[in-house]
């Protein structure tokens, strides 16, 4: 355990969207931002920091890319290939 970390940021690669966990009393709080005009206010560092410039050269695919992929997953039970980690 790091006792002097008190604030970690995981970043979605699919998507706008970030979550934040904060140090308090009992653990680790997560809160969630989502979209490009997303701010996060990080007064750790006494900074915000803006999904719009997180994820400024990010391509993500239209809802009807989403929509077929989706429904390749529903028809095969698997994950098209993009998807694959």
């Amino acid at each position: 355990m790091i006792e002097s970390l008190s604030v970690y940021i995981l970043v979605e690669q699919k998507a706008p969207a970030v979550l934040v966990y904060r140090r308090c009393e009992n653990g680790f709080v997560a809160e969630s931002y989502l979209g490009l005009d997303s701010v996060i206010p990080l007064l750790e560092i006494d900074c915000n920091l803006a999904l719009g410039d997180v994820y400024a050269n990010a391509v993500f695919p239209s809802a009807e890319q989403v929509r077929e992929q989706q429904e390749h997953f529903e028809l095969t039970g698997e994950l098209p290939v993009e998807f694959v980690f």
